[in-house]
């Protein structure tokens, strides 16, 4: 009643007024929040502002003025979208009908699926749709329709209205009359809208949904869901938006709903999709719900209902016969079943006969006629029968559904008739099926007869085999009988031909000639009767000759070695009777000394000859050898010394003489055995012949002057410890290093304090005490013995003193001398120790690397040792000690220190140790195992790249781990900061093995293994293909410029293992063994095709293909060691200092050399080079003149001829005197010079050029090892072995100033300056300078040097400095600084300044590398490895130094980081700041394509190779669409011109990455125009376009390439030839032009133009212009052509591996 009438008029009438929701209308009254000029008592109830239409809609009179800028198709459009609503809401009803009529679905709607048929799965999905859309609909009307019930209380008893919301009035000029708040149609708009795009979301995610579990494909099926893609669910998105977003702005606009009723309306159709959405998926996303929930409950609910919609469709449209569906009887059947007993029967109502009825539905809800009045009799009259009819109203659209119930069963029985007549037809088709069988009985006995027949004839056939099988068995009897007598008599044969070949192998390895030439005899013999006595078959023949062919093959091998040993013996025996004679007649003085020398060295090599030969002398020529050794004996006697010093060089020559095996002589030479023979000489101490004599007893001749070399220095430092003084080592220490950083120098001075403070390290904290150096050279067991007994009274000390224990102990057993620490190598260790005691510590300040400068000889090797020992042997708090890895730069030396110690320590102390060096390629996977390994710096990028690329489960290994490094410099600043780690990627391997055998053989292959696109892996076999070309052309080049003997990347090699190439380090020049690139591997590859086979290199030797894995920072990876000790005998200047501090967190400790802390007699016995001068030595000395040495310290010649004469001069001055060491600036400049010094000594007339003369260049050393260490150990020698002989003159490179030690003894060269070091060229490098300096003045003796420099040397400019030299050295005459030194540093100044730029470099590189390893390292975490197989992350990872960081990232994140979050980079903020990104190669290209369109070009030709018939343009736009697609990279820039008798640029400037598509588009467009060809005009414009080009990304122009066609002569350019050939001279890229169809005379004209415009393009050879002609016919070849030359410059970065 309250909701019917208002007792204020004047605010609401009972008039028809619908309740609010749009289109439904209840004819009840209420107040209905009337506009303003509705007022029904004055009969206002016309609207003035406009109609209104169904669903409250207003269409305002565009007119009036109230809607200002209305016009009427904004009217319309506004309408359309306040309608759209409804046009949904009636989309899902058609929707719905659709899928439902036609077919009885009924309680299929909301089952699982499983009775459905195969064509049904459309129809379910569709009706779940609609059925979902439609809930949501009637969802959103019972919200809108239930907040009208709030109206009845919203006045108060008088009728004022309180507050009214729901219920707030309409906008002025609406025409509706129903209360607006909320707007119906934007609660409907927005609440679809939201409601759909939730339900795309789910879609769009629902594989993965599943995928995780969350939801399964059951679910998926009850949920009517099914996945859809990316697009679609844009597509739907978009259309909805579309449709849905504007219909509350077109509310508000036609003044039906206030800004706040449409919100409102938006707000609740929101959250009302949210929770019909909700509830929805919550009701179905239980996979099995128990019996009686909610869930289930719910969809026995929804199955009544969609039976019931289905059969009110069916009634209405006639579509399908009703049939009861068995639905389950109450909430807790599954939906499904089958109905059991008299559920299954369909229930009768006595009102409704013949009618079936649902089960469960009471027929009393049904509205016959005579409850329709019984209800109104109940009801009554008034407003109780008003609403009673209301109620009638809205159940009046279910009707239909209920009349059904009553319809008559006539279809059930005409069903049932249908069944009765297909059961007759099965019987009738039973029955034919009988008679078919019988038939078929029938035949099936005809067959069994057939068989049995068959049966019958394969038993007679049995029997008849039978019998031949035993014949046959007969036969093979016998012949296997024969064939046993043959096969015993090929082995006996076998076992003959067996003890031949064993024989004629012994009499090889016994080296007797005489018994080869027995065995030689003896076996011809055998083998002649064995043949005698053959007389079997063919076969057996051929088998026998095969076996004699191979006693054949080792006689043909021994003959040829009896030749050779009985030459070499000859030659030996020649060699020995004619020095014998010789010393018979031989007159004294220097004459018989240097022909005994010449005989002696004359006797060892032929000697050496034979005994490498294989002849064993000692069994083949007894009395030729004793006789050898005589002479050798006579020629000793030279060697002067005391009685034990002879007695040791007899037994040195008898080892030498008698050793017999050649294994035991390796690469021994004469000047081996000089050296041993002047080291005994040189050492006259008992303790030293003592044990020289049981050296020489176990010792192979081989290893004779290294073991006495060692012998020798061990008693030299023997006797200087006994002069160290403690307290000047200790003072040394404080002042080498009292500029260091607080914690060091604090840690020095508690070890080395002076004064009242002595310091922790005292006199009993030494290894050896002075109490024992007295008793050191007689007994060093029972010292040893002493130290061990006072162990207990160290405190610093103990641990180091078990391990100086083991070495002494070690070196006392080999060589029988006491092996001390001195000094200053137990102080260094002393303060490593304490270093590593103070880790962590805030006085460090970050600190986590010492640095130590140990000059060369100075024991660095056992301080490597020691230390690695005692960290392996500490112990830590979890009970056990650190690992170790100790990284050195050259294998040899890696390897030798490693041998040098394992055995001699780490062995004894139980220390388990490694060297990779010596392992195989894998070894480094295990070294986690060990405690100390040895290794190179690839073998921790290995390492490293393992644990990152296989989890990183180890990378906290190396924070227990710590990390030794020798030779810093040469490791850290001479090298890149970063490594690129490479692999062998096998697929590709395969591929680029196959084109590099093609390109090989030449054979034609080569194109059909270019691979095709769409094939797998296409892109990466694309970049092998053209890279392995380019790469193989490179070979060639590499080869001839080896061959011409220009400098290269690669040396050749003479090792197997290298397969003829290695790569060279390319600051030292030297080797590098641990070097890999893909051009290393083609140059191997081409070396073993010319020696092998194919099949054979394919198989035996495969070529590897290196792809980048990943990007190594050496400062990340070593900072991720607990800490770094580093040694280097030189540190740099102060730039490269600060870069290592900066880089790797490092402190410098100087440690003083050793002789420096000795007292000796004569003053000091550490010395250094020294300028040479006029010294007061020289000039007492009888012998010597002023002017036979150097008068100056510096010369500076102005060019090279003059340098050459004054390096003669001073050389052959001085070599009087004292040996000379002359180091060049190149290997080419050390040719020269000693071509120079050896025609001096040509034109002196009495010396042997080539003896005076040493070359030690890097040249000599690739051309022969063994004569390049004769050479060393020949360089500091005299000529003879008389006091007044002259010295020898050795020249060396940059090879021979680093690393090589140059031993002097002579005591009168000693007092004279020592060794003369003339440098022609002083390095700008502080490190190489002293590198240099160190050549000379080695161990106690003296050095001198100058330094002749020629200016042209020295003519590069430095920023802020100049020229590296003065300027008066460039004045074009003989300069002569005054000031040595002064020189020295202006050069060392301008190298600074170079290496400042140098370091810089490496900064960034720093920089980028560790920002690119922190990628990498993430990637490979989070997805276990890195997109290897991309070619953009092969550009990415070869490009990481040239881009910036935010780029670096950015690209890391696209291609294998995804949406993961990147932490900021690991670097200080300073590094960051001043990064700088290096200027990359270049990235890319100019192409301009002119392609010629004039009227001949419609002409018709046949299409080369494919057949039909084509326009010439059409053929021509066809290969230039293949040449863009292939043949140019994403990064170049491709123009496109056309032309005729103008020019048209169709595309001018696109990037090909992005602009693909384009141009194939605008050559498919291209069409002939007019006649006429202006080509010259084309190459001008072309040529002006790819200048622009590079000019603006400042690229190479000479990789520029114009390409152009024409197939006709130019009548129409307004430039003529002359003057394109002028603009030509200007063009710096390469010319591509090619004609097609020219006749003779055409082409003639032609050439000559082209001839000029070759020339203004450097020429023929220069190879910038080329002219391909061609017919139409072989078009295709001429393209394949350009191609080609165009791939000759392939753009951007060379993306095979480095």
């Amino acid at each position: 009643a309250a909701l019917t009438s208002s007792p204020h008029p004047a605010k609401g009438l009972p008039v028809q007024a619908s309740v609010g929701f749009p289109g439904v209308s209840c004819f009840c009254e209420m107040p209905r929040c009337a506009p303003d000029w509705y007022n029904p008592e004055l009969n206002q109830t016309t609207c003035p502002y406009g109609q209104t239409l169904l669903g409250d809609i207003t269409v305002p009179y565009v007119w009036y003025e109230g809607y200002p800028g209305l016009s009427e198709v904004s009217v319309v459009i506004f309408v359309g979208y306040s309608i759209v609503p409804f046009a949904v809401v009636a989309l899902g009803v058609v929707h719905f009908l659709r899928a439902a009529v036609g077919r009885p679905w009924g309680a299929r709607v909301w089952e699982r699926g499983t009775v459905l048929q195969p064509d049904d799965g459309w129809r379910l999905r569709n009706m779940q749709e609609a059925v979902k859309g439609l809930g949501f609909c009637i969802m959103a009307f019972l919200t809108k329709w239930l907040m009208a019930f709030p109206l009845a209380w919203l006045y108060d008893a008088n009728g004022d209205q309180r507050w009214v919301f729901f219920g707030a009035q309409r906008p002025a000029k609406s025409c509706v009359t129903t209360c607006g708040m909320p707007n119906g149609q934007s609660l409907w708009a927005y609440g679809l809208l939201t409601y759909f795009f939730m339900e795309l979301c789910f879609r769009l995610n629902l594989s993965l949904l599943i995928q995780k579990g969350t939801y399964t494909e059951e679910m998926a099926t009850l949920l009517a869901v099914r996945a859809i893609p990316t697009s679609s669910f844009l597509k739907q998105t978009i259309t909805l938006f579309c449709l849905l977003v504007p219909v509350p702005m077109s509310r508000v606009v036609l003044s039906d709903a206030s800004p706040e009723q449409a919100i409102f309306g938006i707000l609740f159709g929101i959250i009302v999709a949210i929770v019909y959405h909700s509830l929805y998926m919550y009701f179905f996303k239980h996979k099995e719900p128990t019996e009686g929930s909610l869930p289930v409950r719910l969809r026995c609910c929804l199955a009544r209902i969609a039976m019931c919609l289905e059969a009110s469709l069916a009634m209405c449209f006639s579509c399908c016969p009703w049939r009861p569906r068995r639905l389950p009887q109450d909430h807790g059947t599954q939906l499904g079943e089958p109905l059991q007993g008299s559920q299954a029967e369909p229930q009768r109502d006595a009102e409704a006969p013949d009618v079936y009825l649902l089960p469960r539905i009471n027929p009393g809800f049904i509205e016959t006629d005579h409850r329709r009045q019984a209800v109104q009799r109940e009801v009554g009259g008034g407003a109780g029968q008003r609403t009673a009819w209301c109620c009638c109203r809205r159940l009046q659209d279910l009707r239909g559904f209920f009349e059904f119930l009553f319809v008559n069963a006539a279809e059930e029985v005409e069903e049932m008739n249908n069944r009765v007549a297909r059961a007759e037809g099965d019987a009738e088709a039973a029955t034919i099926r009988a008679a078919a069988a019988l038939a078929d009985a029938k035949r099936a006995e005809e067959s069994r007869a057939r068989e049995e027949e068959k049966v019958k004839e394969a038993r007679e056939a049995t029997e008849k085999a039978k019998q031949e099988l035993d014949v046959a068995s007969k036969d093979r009897d016998e012949e296997r009988k024969k064939t046993e007598q043959q096969m015993n008599f090929i082995n006996q044969r076998t076992s003959q031909v067996t003890t031949c070949i064993n024989s004629l192998q012994d009499a090889i390895a016994s080296g007797r000639v005489e018994r080869l030439t027995k065995s030689l005899n003896d076996t011809r013999v055998e083998l002649e009767a064995m043949r005698s006595s053959m007389t079997y078959d063919d076969r057996t023949a051929a088998t026998l000759e095969q076996l004699f062919g191979l006693v054949e093959q080792k006689q043909e091998e021994c003959e040829r070695k009896r030749s050779e040993w009985q030459r070499a013996l000859d030659i030996f025996k020649a060699r020995v009777r004619q020095a014998a004679d010789a010393e018979e007649t031989a007159a004294g003085g220097r004459a018989q000394v240097k022909k005994l020398t010449s005989d002696a060295e004359a006797v060892f090599g032929s000697m050496m000859d034979a005994i490498r030969a294989g002849v064993n002398l000692k069994n083949s020529a007894e009395e030729t050898l004793t006789l050898a050794q005589k002479v050798l004996n006579n020629w000793q006697l030279v060697f002067k010394g005391t009685l034990r010093q002879q007695e040791l060089i007899t037994a040195i020559i008898s080892t030498v003489m008698w050793a017999g095996d050649k294994d035991q002589y390796g690469e021994l030479t004469f000047a081996e055995v000089c050296f041993c023979l002047q080291t005994v000489q040189r050492n006259g101490s008992d303790s030293f012949i003592t044990e020289g004599l049981k050296l020489v007893k176990n010792k192979a001749p081989k290893d004779l002057q290294a073991a006495l070399e060692t012998l020798n220095n061990l008693v030299f430092l023997l006797e200087y410890t006994a002069k160290a003084d403690m307290d000047l080592a200790k003072r040394l220490f404080r002042e080498s290093n009292d500029k260091g950083p607080k914690f060091l120098t604090d840690i020095i001075e508690k070890l080395c304090g002076y004064g009242a403070n002595r310091g922790q390290y005292l006199e009993n904290e030494a290894f050896l005490q002075s109490s024992d150096l007295a008793k050191a050279k007689e007994d060093p067991k029972q010292i040893l013995e002493q130290i061990k007994q006072r162990g207990q009274t160290y405190k610093l000390m103990d641990a180091f003193r078990k391990i100086f224990v083991v070495l002494a102990e070690e070196k006392q057993r080999q060589y029988g001398v006491l092996m001390a620490p001195h000094h200053t190598q137990t102080i260094a260790l002393l303060i490593f120790r304490a270093f590593l005691d103070r880790l962590g510590h805030q006085d460090l300040e970050g600190t986590k690397a010492l640095i130590a400068r140990v000059a060369t000889g100075e024991g660095k090797s056992m301080l490597i040792a020691a230390q690695a020992a005692f960290m392996a042997l500490s112990k830590d708090k979890d009970g056990g000690g650190k690992k170790v890895h100790v990284i050195g730069t050259d294998e040899r030396l890696v390897s030798r220190d490693f041998h040098d110690f394992d055995q001699a320590l780490f062995q004894k102390m139980g220390i388990k140790a490694t060297c990779l060096c010596d392992s195989d390629a894998q070894a480094w996977r295990g070294v986690w195992d060990y405690d100390v390994v040895y290794c190179l710096p690839h073998h921790l990028s290995l390492l490293y790249t393992q644990e990152v690329t296989s989890g990183g489960s180890k990378l906290d290994n190396f924070k227990d781990c710590v990390l030794l490094i020798d030779e810093v410099d040469a490791l850290v600043i001479d090298r890149s900061p970063t490594d690129m780690v490479i692999d062998n990627h096998q697929s590709l391997s395969e591929y680029a093995m196959e084109v590099g055998i093609a390109l090989h053989l030449q054979n034609g292959k080569l194109e059909d293994l270019a691979p095709k696109r769409g094939q797998q892996q296409f892109d990466e076999k694309q970049r092998v293909y053209k890279i392995v070309q380019q790469k193989w052309k490179q070979a060639k080049e590499i080869k001839r410029a080896v061959e011409a003997g220009k400098p290269t990347d690669f040396l050749p090699s003479t090792d197997v293992d290298d397969a003829g190439w290695i790569a060279k380090d390319p600051k030292s020049g030297l080797p590098d063994k641990s070097k890999q690139s893909t051009q290393l591997e083609i140059l191997r590859f081409a070396h073993r095709l010319r020696i092998a086979e194919p099949d054979v290199v394919r198989r035996t030797f495969p070529m590897k293909w290196f792809e980048p894995l990943f990007v190594m920072s050496k400062p990340l990876v070593f900072g991720r060691y607990c800490c770094i000790l580093g040694f280097s005998g030189t540190l740099g200047n102060d730039e490269e200092k600060q870069f290592l501090q900066d880089a790797y967190k490092c402190t410098f400790l100087d440690v003083p050399e050793f002789l420096r802390t000795c007292q000796v007699e004569t003053g000091e016995a550490f010395h250094t080079a020294e300028w040479t001068t006029p010294c007061l030595a020289r000039t007492e000395s009888v012998n010597v003149k002023k002017e036979d040495f150097p008068q100056q310290a510096i010369e500076v010649l102005p060019d090279e001829r003059a340098q050459l004469k004054r390096v003669r001069q001073l050389a052959f001055r001085a070599r009087r005197h004292v040996p000379v060491l002359v180091i060049a600036g190149s290997s080419e400049q050390a040719k020269d010079v000693v071509e120079e010094l050896r025609e001096e000594a040509q034109r002196s007339g009495s010396m042997e050029e080539w003896d005076v003369v040493r070359d030690l260049s890097f040249t000599q050393w690739e051309r022969s090892k063994m004569d390049y260490k004769d050479n060393l150990f020949l360089a500091t020698q005299r000529v003879g072995l008389q006091a007044a002989d002259p010295w020898r003159i050795t020249v060396t490179d940059a090879s021979g100033g680093r690393g090589t030690d140059y031993k002097i003894y002579d005591a009168e060269a000693d007092k004279l300056g020592g060794l003369l070091l003339i440098v022609m060229k002083i390095p700008l490098s502080s490190r190489e300078w002293t590198q240099y300096q160190g050549r000379t003045a080695r161990q106690d003796r003296r050095g001198q040097m100058c330094a002749v420099l020629c200016s042209q040397d020295y003519l590069e400019c430095a920023e802020g400095i100049g020229m590296a030299l003065p300027e008066n050295a460039y004045q074009g005459n003989e300069w002569v600084p005054p000031d040595p030194e002064a020189v020295v540093k202006k050069i060392m100044t301008f190298g600074t300044q170079g290496s400042r730029k140098a370091l810089q470099e490496s900064r960034c590189e720093l920089v980028a590398g560790w920002r690119a390893h922190e990628l990498c390292e993430l990637g490979c975490h989070a997805h276990g490895g890195l997109p290897r197989e991309s070619e953009d992350f092969l550009k990415w990872i070869k490009s990481y130094k040239f881009r910036e960081l935010d780029d670096l990232r950015e690209e890391a994140q696209r291609l294998f980081l995804g949406g993961m979050e990147i932490p900021d980079c690991g670097l200080p903020r300073k590094y960051l700041e001043d990064y700088t990104p290096e200027v990359g190669p270049d990235q890319g290209r100019g192409v301009v394509f002119a392609l010629d369109i004039s009227s001949s070009m419609k002409t018709k030709q046949s299409r080369p190779n494919s057949g039909g018939e084509a326009t010439r343009l059409e053929i021509c736009k066809e290969h230039a669409e293949k040449l863009f697609t292939n043949d140019v990279e994403d990064q170049d820039i491709i123009s496109l011109v056309l032309f005729d008798r103008k020019l048209y640029w169709k595309a001018e400037s696109v990037l090909v990455a992005t602009g693909r598509a384009d141009l194939s588009k605008q050559i498919q467009q291209a069409k002939v125009v007019s006649n006429g060809t202006a080509m010259r005009d084309a190459i001008a414009s072309g040529a002006e376009k790819l200048a622009a080009i590079s000019k603006e990304k400042s690229w190479q122009a000479s990789r520029t390439v114009l390409i152009v066609l024409t197939d006709g002569m130019d009548f129409s350019s307004s430039i003529q030839v002359d003057d394109l050939t002028k603009k030509l001279e200007n063009f710096s890229g390469t010319l591509l032009l090619m004609t097609v169809g020219l006749d003779s005379k055409e082409l003639a004209t032609f050439e000559s133009h082209f001839e000029k415009w070759q020339t203004a393009l450097g020429g023929q050879q220069g190879g910038r212009a080329r002219h391909f002609k061609a017919d139409w016919e072989d078009i295709d070849a001429a393209f394949e052509k350009v191609r080609e030359a165009l791939d000759e410059e392939v753009a951007g970065l060379d993306l095979s591996a480095p």
